[in-house]
């Protein structure tokens, strides 16, 4: 388990640090972020473009149209009737994350593959679950969930010191998304650029008569599933995400839908 523990943190200090190719870009890494949100901003021009009154034009239109019924279907069944409303915030994580993921199967830097740039996205996630949750209950409100339910028919300082562990636990745990989330990218894409290398190196100086070859780049028959991988990352990130706002906004549909069943109620 150190083993692991030390070769992660290696592979990190490695990916931020430098020593591989791709890695160690420092502040240059601005250069990629800009670069994946031009490439967003192109791509949402030429949707809106094709866009008429319920009517789709052109690739981007229809892959725009078809990424926003995938999310509204994703976040109703998550999250909840409201769940829709949060479909800007998860389209944005949805384009960055892939845009970042293809961007490494076209160019020798995945921005998605430093760590730095996950743990911020990640921080910048974590962060809004906690708005939503403090707007949607109140600060009181959810800072309260963390203590978990009311433990009645127990002595006050015995419950008291349970609700207080448990609160203790869950803070930790909701702090340790940010982790989970930044890792588990860094992790899956990180880790498709070393098999990728390593099927590279597996067959070196091939020589047919008087051609010679380097090397045979077998890590391109890797493609087709890398491809998959950015698809899957972005879209685990956005569920993972639609669970994390269910989690501090599905009571909201529950008291929502008891106040319309008792207005139903007593207008019968």
């Amino acid at each position: 388990m150190d083993f692991q523990i030390g070769k992660l943190a290696s592979i990190i200090a490695s990916a931020e640090g430098g020593g591989g190719e791709g890695h160690g870009v420092g502040w240059g890494i601005f250069y990629y972020v800009g670069i994946v949100f031009v490439t967003i901003f192109v791509f949402m021009i030429l949707a809106r473009r094709g866009f008429r009154p319920h009517l789709f034009i052109g690739l981007p239109a229809k892959l725009a149209e078809h990424l926003y019924f995938f999310l509204r279907s994703v976040t109703t069944a998550i999250i909840g009737p409201h769940g829709p409303n949060y479909i800007p915030f998860l389209m944005t994580l949805w384009l960055f994350i892939f845009v970042s993921n293809v961007y490494g199967l076209i160019f020798p830097y995945t921005p998605s593959a430093d760590w730095s740039l996950n743990i911020g996205f990640a921080i910048v996630t974590f962060l809004y679950v906690q708005y939503e949750g403090m707007r949607m209950n109140g600060v009181f409100g959810h800072m309260k969930h963390f203590a978990g339910p009311k433990l009645g028919g127990l002595p006050i300082a015995f419950a008291m010191l349970i609700s207080g562990l448990i609160f203790s636990v869950e803070i930790f745990s909701e702090v340790l998304k940010i982790f989970s989330l930044s890792i588990r990218l860094f992790g899956n894409i990180e880790g498709g650029h070393i098999v990728k290398d390593a099927l590279d190196h597996i067959i070196t100086d091939v020589s047919i008569g008087s051609m010679h070859i380097d090397g045979v780049p077998l890590g391109g028959l890797l493609l087709p599933i890398k491809f998959f991988t950015c698809i899957l990352q972005a879209f685990i990130w956005c569920t993972l995400a639609c669970v994390y706002l269910a989690a501090v906004t599905g009571h909201h549909d529950e008291e929502h839908e008891h106040a319309e069943g008792a207005h139903a109620h007593a207008h019968a």
